[in-house]
């Protein structure tokens, strides 16, 4: 008698194709954003979180009997680290463009006397957002695909990465999301 139970939970003893309920792997994703000006790859990212969400509740009671009451949910930021490229510059570019759609000023000056003399602060504008949709797809093979759809992120935090003389790492620019709700689709034509 057999006591293997991984084995048999992941049918590691049939033919690839056959295979079932094997975990995805972090690293088999690609993200991609709708906005106005068309489809941005984001193919020069080091990570991105998923979206989740957490919810508050309330303990009361109802003639001495505790009932637990959920009161709202947020929805959890979404984190992209990307890699600060030369050429093209990627993520420089991005950021210009959507902060040019939002604000007067902010990385956007053409010279020192325009950064001075132009208007400076919000824009409004007829579409309220720049990015429609945050994508993420993963994929485990041919016929198991996953996409995450996150609709109308906007981008609440850039944070830069510190230039440093003994570190030889990558540059990176780290970007918060946040969001207004999100769906999960998965498709396996094997199941």
């Amino acid at each position: 008698m057999r006591l293997n139970n991984a084995y048999d939970k992941y049918n590691q003893g049939q033919l690839s194709g056959q295979v079932k309920g094997v975990p995805r792997n972090k690293y088999s994703f690609t993200a991609s954003l709708d906005t106005i000006d068309g489809n941005v790859l984001l193919d020069k990212i080091a990570s991105i979180t998923m979206p989740g969400w957490s919810s508050a509740a309330m303990t009361m009671n109802s003639y001495n009997r505790k009932k637990v009451v959920q009161t709202n949910f947020d929805y959890s930021p979404i984190t992209v680290v990307a890699y600060d490229t030369r050429d093209p510059a990627f993520i420089e570019t991005f950021l210009k463009k959507y902060s040019n759609y939002y604000f007067a000023g902010p990385m956007n000056s053409e010279d020192r006397l325009d950064h001075f003399n132009k208007p400076k602060g919000f824009k409004l504008q007829a579409d309220r957002n720049y990015i429609r949709e945050l994508k993420i797809h993963r994929s485990g093979s041919k016929t198991d695909l996953n996409t995450i759809s996150v609709y109308n992120p906007y981008v609440t935090n850039i944070d830069a990465d510190t230039l440093d003389y003994s570190d030889s790492q990558l540059v990176q620019y780290r970007l918060t999301f946040m969001y207004e709700g999100y769906d999960i689709v998965s498709t396996n034509s094997g199941q």
